[in-house]
């Protein structure tokens, strides 16, 4: 920019710059004279490979120079320019005051993302708490079927689903063999029971925080022999049988309808077409109601083995509820009264 012919020396009076990154204040407490011998033309500017000597001089008029001293001096507003301050002369105090406002910036942003950030990793947290992943759940499925997955004799298969807001317990049984059926037939209302709370007490285990519903299912019938869930927080396993809970008050175990129906449902299937079972409860262990069975083409049950039937679902339900329970049954064949079982025999 100078030629040697401007390469001269001059008395000039100066503010020596101090930089630092952030906000920095550059100020004199007393203000003096001070003689310089200085060179012009010793200082380049370079930002990010490009010589901007020119550029900076033609913009402030005022170049930097070298004293004798050793001693660099450069117009304080060129390299704030430089590097993106702010600024801010007071000239009461005379007092030149720097500041880095991208840093501001910057670190508002970066204070915003990290809230931002903190309020994600939160939601994600408890998202987790809700959501059961994939594979933890076919871990647990697993696990489930090696501990549970006979009981007293009975083959369970079980299944698990997540929902939204639940994981759905499938507990399949198969009882068309006599053997299964059989087996079944033995479990009492409190065997089912603690199966049910154990199966379910392995779920929370692994899952505390989530409402858990099931049933279990007999594949050979195509309906529910139970149903039961747990709420999110609770710690109580709710049974039903057939749609009553078992909190119903009853003068035997709430499921007596329905293992009779069972029952009944068994041991006529295996002389005739059962279409139609309709039972109640009366008072001191009755079961009274209707049977209808349609007799197959090629056979036709004889009343030995009507009565029969009868007998072996009463001394199951006897078994499970004590010998207080009686089945009042009227018969129809065809769709016509053909008879009543009563007090063990048929008539």
């Amino acid at each position: 920019m100078f030629n040697n012919s401007r390469l001269k020396k001059i008395l000039v009076t100066a503010l020596t710059l101090v930089m630092v990154l952030g906000t920095v204040v550059v100020a004199a407490e007393s203000i003096y004279t001070k003689q310089l011998t200085a060179t012009f033309g010793r200082i380049r500017f370079n930002v990010g490979g490009k010589d901007v000597t020119q550029q900076i001089e033609s913009k402030y008029g005022t170049p930097a120079f070298v004293t004798d001293d050793g001693r660099s001096y450069v117009p304080v507003r060129a390299i704030a320019d430089l590097m993106g301050l702010d600024v801010d002369y007071d000239n009461n105090t005379h007092t030149v005051k720097l500041t880095d406002l991208k840093s501001e910036k910057y670190e508002k942003d970066l204070k915003a993302k990290d809230a931002e950030i903190s309020k994600l990793k939160k939601e994600i947290a408890d998202l987790k708490q809700n959501v059961v992943e994939e594979t933890s759940l076919e871990t647990l499925e697993k696990k489930l079927n090696k501990d549970f997955g006979t009981y007293k004799n009975v083959d369970f298969n079980i299944s698990l689903k997540e929902t939204s807001s639940s994981i759905d317990v499938s507990v399949t049984v198969d009882l068309r063999t006599s053997a299964q059926q059989s087996n079944w037939n033995k479990l009492t209302n409190n065997d089912k029971k603690y199966y049910v709370e154990d199966l379910v007490g392995d779920i929370t285990t692994e899952f505390k925080n989530i409402k858990i519903t099931g049933s279990i299912y007999n594949n050979n019938t195509k309906r529910d022999l139970l149903t039961f869930n747990k709420n999110k927080g609770s710690s109580t396993v709710t049974i039903s049988y057939k749609g009553t809970s078992s909190g119903r008050d009853s003068y035997y175990y709430d499921d007596i309808l329905y293992d009779a129906e069972d029952h009944l449902d068994y041991y006529f299937s295996r002389i005739a077409y059962v279409t139609n079972i309709n039972i109640r409860e009366g008072s001191n262990g009755q079961i009274y109601g209707t049977i209808d069975i349609e007799e197959d083409r090629y056979y036709i049950p004889s009343d030995g083995e009507i009565e029969n039937a009868f007998y072996d679902a009463e001394k199951d339900l006897i078994r499970d509820y004590g010998s207080g329970v009686y089945l009042d049954i009227e018969l129809y064949l065809n769709d016509r009264p053909h008879g009543i079982y009563y007090d063990g025999r048929f008539k």
